[in-house]
């Protein structure tokens, strides 16, 4: 059977979704709160494949913490913290979510095990209590070895890779839905937040990395942060759904879409 996969390609911030051609059926694009039924322990979500017949390559995404347990067992200090972690009921949705107080200095927070992991796709919620600090770390990688280094900076979303980059404004005391795209074959990633792409192709950290074995959360500054909804997306499956504005000079993503 023959296939055909369209991708959805975005230039220079203008997004565009190629149209399937006569024969294939319409699908809207949309980015949701991943929500689980009463019971299930992972689901699934499909890949941008169009094809003449209905035909769905679908990837797994796994709960890392949805905090609906009322706890946060499983995350750690290091002991020497000078921050602290609790329980909330702030939330997007749902009951629960984690908290961070304080400030630590990186790596000195809490985190969260998480094996030797290669996610396709990372999601979560963020929100923070003020917009002039330095706040909301959310690190995917072990101390200076990581993939993914996002924060809150005074009025913006951030990812540093050596540079740092903004991905918009941020807001007090708002919730922000966070999704990133990783692509370990060229060791770059995309942001988007609230379902729009922000930025593509952020170096890896560490380019050297080929896996996460901790996500780590903190403020550098005294104030407080919050967590909720961590998934990951299915280890060893590169994305279908990426973006390129060609400004890093590579081609490596093409090559490594569609084997």
């Amino acid at each position: 059977m023959r296939f055909r996969i369209e991708l959805l390609c975005v230039l220079l911030g203008f997004g565009m979704i190629i149209p399937p051609q006569a024969g294939a059926q319409d699908r809207k694009i949309t980015h949701n709160p991943l929500t689980l039924p009463d019971g299930a322990e992972s689901l699934s979500i499909p890949k941008l494949v169009w094809t003449e017949e209905e035909q769905v390559d679908e990837r797994a995404v796994y709960i890392v913490d949805d905090f609906e347990d009322g706890n946060i067992n499983g995350w750690l200090g290091d002991g020497t913290q000078s921050c602290s972690a609790s329980i909330s009921s702030e939330v997007p949705f749902g009951s629960f979510s984690m908290r961070i107080d304080g400030a630590c200095f990186p790596f000195n927070g809490y985190y969260f095990e998480v094996g030797n992991a290669a996610p396709t796709d990372v999601y979560l919620y963020v929100r923070s209590e003020t917009t002039n600090t330095s706040d909301t770390f959310f690190v995917l990688g072990e101390d200076f070895h990581e993939v993914v280094s996002f924060s809150g900076g005074p009025g913006e979303w951030r990812v540093y890779d050596g540079a740092s980059h903004s991905c918009g404004p941020r807001n007090p005391q708002q919730w922000y839905y966070i999704h990133f795209v990783i692509d370990w074959a060229c060791k770059v990633y995309d942001v988007f937040i609230d379902g729009q792409l922000k930025l593509t192709n952020v170096n890896f950290y560490d380019p050297t990395v080929t896996g996460i074995s901790r996500i780590h959360v903190f403020n550098m500054d005294n104030t407080s942060a919050w967590y909720d909804e961590i998934y990951f997306g299915t280890p060893g499956i590169s994305p279908l759904i990426f973006a390129d504005d060609f400004e890093r000079g590579s081609t490596c993503r093409w090559s490594n879409v569609v084997n």
